[in-house]
């Protein structure tokens, strides 16, 4: 929503060299130019209205949806089975998250890439077929770094469906090269190592973790009737915790059963679904579990459930009552998706003990006027964390906009703010919205210098962040220094062009004596404002 790279097509050519065009923050880069592309596509065609988002993250799941049938006909040649497996895959209710989630796009449209070369690449029979396998398989690549299990699995369904024997090695040296350039790429630009370090837990936490996270995931797919946008899950210290023993003894009985009780061309289905899920289970994130992560594995389960209820059921009956329940869980799902609110609000009631469900709830119901309910959320966020930012950021806010109707208890609204802003820029001095604020309380107190000082640094440490620019323009109005707000205004305008920012300009060109630069900006203005 603030990332100004993605708002002219102009900079497509430099998201396949520079990971920190993907963030409005540079320290949040990422390598995925082929998302950023269908973002400034979309932005390109109709701006932020969400519509054209959503539109695209649906069609996006057909053709996954798609995919999965035609895979499942290829490799099981059972039309019923490979229409049930699509018909469970597409109505399943853990693809609404990457469906109403924009930025699960990344999932789902690497999904795609990835299923759309295994396909090609298992019904090639020339060269050009092999060649658009790769392609496709480069475009995955560059959407999300999972597909780098891809190759193997191609090599693991060689072995499995000849025989147990791997033909034309050569045919997958391509894809090895391939990610042997996607590491290189990311390891000069820094993106890897950047990543490794910035790891929120240590390697044998994450383990401990996500043993809990599979049982917890394979529950999700087979019972996905209380979905979340942030599941109250929490890290495992130790492989003696009952829960992560009791899961542990789960996952090995449950991979035995399989190994000996399917068939082996039925167990490629487990190693594919696990296999996907690998990079997240091994690789510390911050959040612990998300449904959209599900969201490859969901092709296996998926395939697999499809081909059991073949075996077990003759009739169509079963699909029939699975499509309604479905399709019902899906409905309700959608309607907490509507609103800011409604999503964290669900979230909240059933997370009581996270602190971000509090935070956001907080945020949109302050979006929406009710303050006093706001603040409220974010007492009870810090009741689980003291310490966090946001919520100790955003309750300054609320003090410093009741100043305006409370004037006589104003010094005391201040001095509350002020405790909490300090607290928050001790933990972290270039906290963007906690130097916002800063500068604002300074600016209520009329000492317009001090303000300048929160105003311009926030500026300068986020310079893709136009609300910071424009508030270090409007100080240096005040501190009479035209030619510095002439400067950060036009950075305003350069990031986020309005009426507002235009008409600014035009108040500083008139102090400035530049009459005529003057009417131009004004008449920006009144063209923006139309």
């Amino acid at each position: 929503l603030y990332n100004p790279h993605i708002r002219n097509l102009y900079f497509i050519p430099n998201y396949f060299f520079d990971p920190t065009l993907f963030s409005v923050d540079a320290d949040k880069a990422m390598y995925r130019p082929m998302l950023l592309v269908s973002y400034a596509v979309n932005y390109a065609l109709g701006a932020y209205d969400p519509k054209g988002y959503l539109v695209v993250n649906i069609l996006v799941h057909i053709v996954v949806t798609i995919l999965v049938f035609l895979l499942a006909f290829r490799l099981i040649r059972n039309f019923k089975v490979a229409l049930a497996a699509a018909f469970f895959f597409g109505l399943h209710p853990i693809s609404t998250e990457p469906v109403n989630y924009i930025s699960s796009r990344s999932e789902s449209l690497a999904v795609m890439f990835c299923l759309a070369s295994f396909y090609v690449h298992i019904s090639a029979k020339s060269l050009k077929g092999h060649l658009l396998s790769i392609l496709l398989f480069g475009c995955a690549l560059m959407v999300k770094s999972i597909a780098c299990v891809l190759p193997f699995i191609l090599i693991i369904y060689n072995f499995i469906w000849n025989n147990k024997r791997i033909n034309s090695w050569y045919v997958y040296v391509p894809y090895l090269v391939i990610i042997g350039l996607y590491l290189s790429t990311i390891l000069t630009n820094g993106f890897l190592l950047k990543s490794v370090a910035g790891a929120p837990r240590g390697f044998y936490l994450q383990v401990f973790t996500q043993m809990k996270a599979l049982v917890y995931y394979l529950f999700m797919m087979v019972m996905p009737v209380s979905l979340n946008i942030e599941h109250q899950f929490f890290i495992s210290e130790s492989l003696l915790n009952f829960d992560v023993f009791i899961c542990g003894i789960f996952l090995i009985s449950l991979g035995v059963i399989l190994f000996f009780v399917v068939k082996e061309r039925t167990f490629f289905w487990v190693i594919f679904g696990f296999a996907f899920l690998l990079p997240t289970l091994v690789m510390p994130l911050n959040v612990l579990v998300n449904e959209h992560r599900l969201y490859i594995s969901l092709v296996a389960f998926s395939v697999s459930i499809a081909y059991v209820f073949n075996k077990g059921f003759r009739c169509q009956i079963p699909f029939v009552i699975f499509g309604l329940i479905f399709c019902s869980l899906v409905i309700q799902r959608n309607s907490s998706w509507a609103t800011e609110e409604s999503l964290w609000n669900d979230s909240r009631t059933k997370s009581p003990g996270m602190v971000r469900p509090w935070v956001f709830w907080g945020i949109a119901l302050g979006k929406n006027g009710d303050m006093n309910s706001a603040e409220n959320a974010y007492n009870t966020a810090l009741k689980i964390d003291p310490y966090h930012k946001t919520a100790l950021t955003n309750i300054a806010a609320i003090y410093l906009d009741r100043i305006k109707n409370e004037v006589d208890d104003s010094r005391d609204w201040l001095g509350l703010a002020q405790t909490q802003l300090r607290t928050v820029l001790h933990r972290d001095p270039n906290y963007r919205e906690a130097l916002q604020n800063m500068g604002a309380m300074y600016f209520l107190k009329g000492n317009w210098a001090k303000a300048d000082s929160f105003f311009a640094l926030c500026a300068m440490n986020h310079p893709n962040y136009a609300d910071c620019s424009y508030n270090a323009a409007l100080a240096s109005v005040n501190l009479g220094a035209y030619k510095r707000a002439q400067s950060w205004i036009g950075r305003v305008i350069e990031l986020e062009p309005n009426g507002e920012s235009w008409a600014l300009l035009g108040r500083i060109n008139v102090r400035l004596d530049s009459l005529d630069e003057a009417i131009v900006a004004y008449r920006r203005a009144r063209y923006y404002n139309a």
